[in-house]
């Protein structure tokens, strides 16, 4: 119907809240939900710019209800909840409504333990049908959403074939983990994640109960690991763990997403293979002040996690980088916890900074995010090497090393994309904006140019508290939300833009080295939201951090850095124009998310404390606060958003990229400016 459909209806239709789905999208979205097991299901299409603004603004009845309905899978954020905008949620807790009521029903109270055959006993009741009964049969699954557990902790009488390297047995692990079904993930909500997060559930990969926290691991053991291992095919099946003790006195409190702590074991069969030192990732505690950067990570970014372990799980065998080495990864769909356990990078300086210089070969650090004065070297040496990091992973991506599209696809790491010249499917709108309510918007940055202009003007350019400034910023940001959806478009749309990439490539997420020669040299870790998107996104997330002086002054060259090495892996030949262009309209978006994030800087450092406060390197602000770095992170990225609008011209970039692309390129008219301040 809806390619039947033109003028008007179609446009309305494309552009609407729920537009219509490509064959593709429908066939995967039936798919996904016939591995659930459910009786019944729907297969839609969300606009989330389109839902945002028809529904988490305004206090019609309509948009009230429409925002009770939608709230189980586009959750409210937390700045906006109260009064009528969650009364639904509210009134629900109070008469103990909870969500998975089919689920719950039909198919949770069940010794059944195939999802497909969990509906059909459900559905299995007799019904009359011209005086004959109706039962239902199930056919052939496609297979369970969790895999079968079969025991193995212990160590079997086999004999382990000698010699056979660590990369090796990684490419064998590797080739066995592609060929099992792909692993679908179902979105929660916030009550989810409120509901479950203690409860111990099986993990959609290996099918066994996992420990989510240093006290878990502990208590599950030597005997849980070997079991572990040996469903990950990371531990010869004639090996098993004896020993394992957490590290307690080293702390981990570094990154904004999860949780890390180190641990050590042994083995009943020692072997070069087999590291001993290890590394568990793991979700924030639901409590605290970690409470809302759970939820951050577990709804808000969903499937993030996933897609790490995905990468570790499919991947490691292929990727053209050095990683740390994978032994278990598993998480609950049904919880959101989740843990990563790989070899430990063996840091120098995990104890404190060491005077003089390293050996060959010692590994720097580990260094933190936002402090680039930790680096041994100079910044610009480290940015050009992690670029090429980034160009080698998206070069073995448009080379076909990574696998083909369709293995991508079907394991999360790439997503089928509207046809480039289908405008209203990318939810392109000529007449409109495609981004955030100007109203909401404008008070958003007015209150993060109070925040930025008073109680934290130590730390920022004397000029925001300038009209001129002021004015230039909220002009600039709000262009930026009324072509939300252009500028996603003008990113995503050109194939040879987009590429897998590592997402948040900051100097935390990598490890350093030198040869013997004095050659830097690194790996790359924390792989959350792997997956094939805009390379001038991945691009400026890889810049976000460092210091501003460095992105003025080097830019450029880190630009032609990247083109030049990503066709020497091959990509094909990319405009230096365009991928700045990209960077820059990137770190709008980046600015705005931290303009949003302002709230949270106050709660974790009280408004008070701010008059005291010199420079960025009081400990109050340049730590790790709550076990996370995420107020560092905000400052710095809220900071090197406003000097790329004042400093590089980023006002005019955006002018520009408004001429050149949607006038010249799409020739649309420029959007009015009743459209963009929303009067």
């Amino acid at each position: 119907m809806a390619a039947n459909m033109t003028g008007a209806a179609r446009e309305r239709l494309f552009n609407s809240a729920q537009p219509p789905f490509t064959n593709i999208e429908g066939i995967m979205g039936l798919e996904a939900g016939l591995r659930t097991g459910l009786p019944y299901f729907s297969v839609n299409k969300w606009s989330a710019p389109a839902l945002l603004g028809q529904t988490f603004q305004g206090g019609s009845p309509t948009q009230e209800y429409m925002r009770n309905f939608t709230a189980s899978f586009a959750p409210l954020p937390p700045e906006a909840l109260g009064g009528n905008q969650d009364i639904y949620s509210m009134y629900c807790s109070a008469m103990g409504l909870g969500e998975n009521l089919v689920y719950s029903s039909l198919l949770e109270p069940t010794d059944t333990p195939d999802l497909m055959a969990r509906a059909v006993k459900a559905l299995n009741v007799p019904r009359q049908k011209g005086g004959e009964t109706v039962r239902f049969e199930q056919r052939e699954s496609p297979g369970p959403a969790v895999a079968e557990d079969s025991g193995d902790d212990t160590a079997d009488e086999s004999e382990e074939p000698a010699g056979v390297s660590l990369e090796a047995r990684t490419a064998q692990r590797c080739e066995a983990e592609c060929a099992k079904p792909p692993v679908y993930w179902h979105r929660i909500n916030n009550d989810v994640v409120q509901a479950n997060h203690a409860k111990r559930a099986p993990g959609v990969f290996y099918g066994i109960e996992f420990p989510w926290n240093a006290d878990l691991l502990q208590e599950y053991g030597p005997r849980w690991l070997t079991r572990a291992f040996h469903k990950a095919g990371t531990l010869p099946k004639n090996n098993k763990v004896t020993r394992l003790t957490v590290e307690r006195k080293i702390k981990v409190d570094a990154g904004n997403n999860a949780g890390k702590f180190l641990f050590d074991v042994e083995y009943m069969r020692k072997a070069d293979h087999l590291h001993t030192q290890l590394f568990a990732k793991i979700p924030f505690a639901f409590e605290g002040s970690t409470l809302t950067d759970r939820l951050s990570s577990s709804v808000n970014k969903q499937p993030m996690d996933l897609y790490e372990l995905n990468t570790y799980r499919v991947m490691e065998a292929w990727l053209p980088v050095k990683t740390p080495h994978f032994y278990y990864g598993d998480i609950s769909n049904e919880t959101t916890n989740f843990i990563l356990i790989t070899e430990r990078i063996p840091f120098a300086e995990i104890c404190g900074r060491r005077e003089g210089s390293l050996k060959p070969y010692e590994i720097e650090g580990p260094y933190e995010k936002c402090k680039d004065w930790m680096l041994r070297g100079q910044p610009k040496e480290y940015y050009l090497l992690t670029f090429e990091m980034q160009a080698r992973i998206a070069g073995a991506h448009k080379s076909g090393q990574l696998g083909p599209e369709e293995f991508l696809t079907q394991h999360g790491l790439s997503q089928p994309r509207p046809e480039r010249a289908n405008l209203a499917a990318w939810g392109v709108n000529p007449h409109g904006s495609t981004g955030m309510a100007a109203a909401v918007a404008v008070k958003k940055l007015e209150a993060a140019l109070r925040f930025m202009s008073q109680p934290a003007k130590t730390l920022f350019p004397a000029y925001v508290a300038e009209d001129s400034f002021q004015q230039k910023f909220v002009n600039t940001m709000l262009k930026y939300q009324a072509y939300l959806a252009e500028i996603t478009y003008f990113k995503e749309s050109d194939p040879d833009y987009v590429a897998m990439g590592h997402m948040n490539l900051n100097m935390d997420n990598a490890y350093f080295w030198r040869d013997e020669g004095g050659r830097l040299d690194c790996g790359l870790l924390d792989w959350g939201g792997f997956s094939a998107t805009s390379l001038p996104h991945k691009l400026y997330w890889e810049l976000n951090c460092a210091e501003f002086e460095d992105i003025r002054a080097n830019l450029d060259e880190y630009i032609a850095a990247f083109i030049e090495m990503y066709e020497r892996h091959g990509g094909p030949r990319l405009d230096h124009g365009t991928v700045r262009t990209g960077i820059v309209m990137t770190a709008f978006q980046n600015l705005f998310f931290m303009v949003e994030s302002v709230p949270n800087c106050l709660r974790q450092c009280p408004e008070k404390e701010w008059a005291s406060i010199q420079d960025r390197h009081d400990p109050r602000v340049s730590g790790n606060v709550g076990g996370k770095s995420t107020l560092r992170t905000t400052l710095q990225a809220l900071n090197n958003g406003v000097r790329i609008i004042a400093e590089l011209g980023g006002d005019e970039v955006m002018e520009e990229w408004i001429q050149r692309f949607w006038v010249g390129v799409l020739q649309q008219e420029p959007k009015s400016s009743e459209v963009i301040g929303g009067r």
